[in-house]
């Protein structure tokens, strides 16, 4: 058994036994098995689930409340209405308002309802901040109407006709209650973090304009113009939809 004693065998013996008991290197740098594992990109994603949004644009100013059911689907509840005649004083239109046209003093007044309630559905097919929506909105009541009469009489000949005899001239247009919506946009119902950006751009399909022309007195004959406006107005069958949101996250 002499060989046992033999330097490089000796050698070799003492290396195994160094090794077996050396920690591994993985511990030596302070790695644990243990350790906690990285949360995958689809519960990063679903952080929050509901958003609370403010948005302005083309169709009105309001409020939001969005739920994101996962990364590719989530619904969003609106409210946005168009500040008419907060529009018409800022920039010092107020009506009634006396106005001149064809040398004729005439008294015009502008009256609108512009709100809507909107029912979206986002899908984003890259699970990202883009998205494809698709929705209804509902114009409930909403109109434009625009009234014009003379304030002064008219002298035609020896025959003086006053101002109601003169009679006023209008216009009107309701439109339709419920008009699906179509668009493309970025942002989540709920943001990824606690603040988040949004756009969207899309439109309603209104259908075609149905306008109608109001007159009285002496220009009453006009009214029946209304048939040929709307002609006119046909292809206009699309309420473009440009609108950015802030939004916050709930939970």
């Amino acid at each position: 058994m002499s060989y046992i004693f033999n330097p490089s065998l000796r050698g070799l013996l003492l290396t195994l036994l160094v090794v077996s008991f050396n920690p591994w290197p993985s511990h030596s740098q302070g790695i644990s098995s243990e350790s906690t594992p990285k949360k995958s990109s689809k519960e990063i994603s679903n952080r929050y689930r509901m958003g609370m949004g403010l948005h302005g644009g083309l169709v009105g100013v309001g409020a939001d409340l969005g739920y994101q059911f996962n990364p590719m689907l989530g619904v969003r509840a609106k409210y946005s209405v168009v500040p008419i005649k907060e529009i018409l004083v800022a920039t010092g239109y107020e009506m009634p308002r006396k106005m001149q046209f064809s040398g004729a003093n005439l008294m015009v007044d502008i009256t609108a309802k512009i709100d809507h309630a909107d029912l979206l559905i986002d899908f984003h097919p890259f699970k990202n901040a883009f998205r494809l929506s698709a929705g209804i909105g509902l114009f409930a009541e909403n109109h434009i109407k625009v009234n014009a009469a003379f304030l002064d009489s008219t002298q035609f000949g020896e025959i003086t006709f006053t101002p109601s005899d003169i009679g006023s001239i209008g216009l009107n247009w309701v439109l339709k209650t419920a008009n699906p919506y179509l668009g493309v946009g970025f942002g989540r119902p709920a943001p990824k973090h606690r603040i988040g950006l949004g756009l969207d751009l899309g439109a309603f399909y209104i259908g075609p304009p149905k306008p109608e022309i109001l007159a009285t007195g002496m220009v009453n004959r006009t009214s029946g113009q209304s048939p040929k406006l709307q002609e006119n107005l046909k292809d206009y069958q699309w309420l473009p939809v440009m609108s950015l949101r802030f939004a916050v996250a709930l939970f």
